[in-house]
């Protein structure tokens, strides 16, 4: 309940997903596992970590063109790679673009998703109905 305030006055939607669905949760997954490669990619060369974790951050989103740098501080990160002064001035990107584009990149899952799925049969009134107690 503290949480749903919190999220409320900060004016962010906080999402949820069952913890054993894991589709719901892949692209944490998948961040997790990129993260952990990246670590122990960085010991094996003895890299310094923050620096890797920097370029990472700095990595441009797909199709949104901004680094999640970029999203957070609304400029572009000094890093290894050369880049124009000009770049790295602040610039705000517009909150409607960031959302116009996430809605059409889970729209596009959303097509390829529902491509492989059918609806369920309609449930009749008294007929009987198993699940398992653990979410399995």
């Amino acid at each position: 309940m503290e949480f749903k305030r919190f999220s409320k006055d900060w004016d962010f939607m906080h999402g949820t997903s069952s913890p054993k669905y894991l589709q719901g949760n892949g692209l944490a997954e998948r961040s997790v596992q990129t993260i952990k490669t990246m670590l122990k990619k960085a010991a094996a060369s003895k890299q310094d970590l923050y620096k890797c974790l920097l370029i990472y951050r700095s990595t441009p989103i797909d199709d949104l063109g901004a680094s999640p740098a970029q999203l957070l501080m609304s400029r572009r990160v000094r890093t290894n790679s050369p880049v124009s002064e000009k770049l790295l001035h602040p610039e705000s990107l517009s909150r409607r673009k960031v959302q116009d584009s996430l809605k059409k990149r889970q729209a596009s899952k959303a097509k390829y998703y529902d491509a492989h799925t059918k609806p369920l049969p309609k449930l009749r009134i008294g007929e009987s109905v198993r699940m398992n107690r653990d979410g399995n």
